[in-house]
């Protein structure tokens, strides 16, 4: 992937797109790019595969869109990275596929309280690399509680209500992977 990432860049400096000096950056967002264009079809593609394109959806969103702003652990390199993110998400497909759907309610309730705390406590852990002031942390904070309550009053509404126990438990354990993120980036030495 890097020989065709510095081809891209190199194609783009020629035909004028970008200059020389910004080579360095378009690098490095090509490289996001690919990576998570990456893990994202091989998502689509096990969740299709595993009938379970909606839930996925529902994980995924979970997952995203509390990590943007909480941090968390990070691979040191992409094939780490990856792995990590398969893994991840077979473990959820495993939770998904084995956990009885009477008890789906009940362990997704515990999971989102104790999920809350964490990211609470810990959120937003900032990785060195990102140069962070202290109002980008206070508003990594606050969007970090913010999107824990929304999550976890659709994961309540959702329960009380009986609405697609699927669903709520997928966007349950999207949380929690993400408090498992954080407690991995706080355990790493």
């Amino acid at each position: 992937m890097e020989g065709l990432i510095n081809r891209i860049t190199i194609w783009l400096i020629q035909k004028d797109v970008i200059h020389e000096k910004e080579q360095a950056i378009y690098h490095y967002g090509l490289e996001i790019f690919f990576s998570t264009a990456l893990v994202s079809v091989s998502f689509l593609i096990l969740a299709t595969i595993f009938d379970r394109v909606c839930e996925t959806i529902a994980f995924f969103a979970s997952f995203v869109f509390i990590r943007k702003y909480a941090g968390g652990y990070h691979a040191k390199y992409r094939l780490t990275c990856f792995l990590c993110s398969i893994g991840s998400y077979l473990i959820f497909l495993a939770f998904l596929s084995n956990v009885p759907k009477n008890l789906m309610g009940i362990i997704g309730l515990w999971c989102t309280i104790i999920s809350a705390l964490i990211i609470i406590t810990f959120a937003p852990i900032i990785h060195p690399n990102r140069n962070a002031t202290v109002n980008d942390k206070q508003y990594f904070k606050k969007m970090c509680r913010y999107i824990c309550c929304v999550e976890t009053v659709f994961i309540f509404i959702g329960i009380l209500h009986e609405i697609n126990i699927e669903m709520v438990f997928s966007v349950s354990l999207g949380l929690s992977f993400a408090a498992i993120a954080l407690i991995l980036e706080k355990l790493k030495i």
